[in-house]
């Protein structure tokens, strides 16, 4: 006689926590593999991971398609303005657009055209930055 013969399935499910944390079983709903696919954030993770490899990444695919070339220093620009801590709600729906718009070429190439990470920071400044959040990181000392 096996062990599998004396024990009906479900015996041992809940173990006896009675339900506890069941609610936790539940898939997430609002995960998108699709969105998940084409998240610039761990694109540009990935490209800067690949730093030290024998060949590492150079592109990043966008939603509409294309698959578009940067540097490592680009990637690590783009990186920094995506990862900057948000001063107030605001702030943190420019930067949710500023991600959504990336994740098109069209909305990529001008940051990509930008010579250096100050010209990037001043275009990221002037086409999604509120006067709130440039008072909110005025009074805060943060460029």
């Amino acid at each position: 006689m096996k062990l599998i013969d004396i024990l009906k399935e479900g015996d041992f499910d809940d173990l006896g926590l009675k339900g506890l944390g069941s609610e936790l079983d539940r898939d997430d709903d609002q995960y998108d593999p699709e969105t998940d696919k084409f998240s610039m954030t761990k694109q540009l993770g990935k490209m800067l991971d690949s730093r030290g490899n024998p060949n590492p990444l150079d592109s990043v695919e966008t939603r509409d398609g294309a698959v578009v070339q940067l540097t490592m220093d680009q990637a690590a620009n783009l990186m920094s303005l995506l990862k900057r801590p948000p001063v107030n709600g605001t702030d943190r729906q420019e930067k949710e657009q500023f991600q959504r718009d990336i994740s098109k070429k069209d909305k990529l190439m001008p940051f990509l055209d930008a010579n250096d990470g100050k010209t990037m920071q001043q275009l990221y400044i002037q086409n999604y930055m509120s006067d709130t959040t440039k008072m909110a990181l005025g009074n805060r000392g943060r460029p």
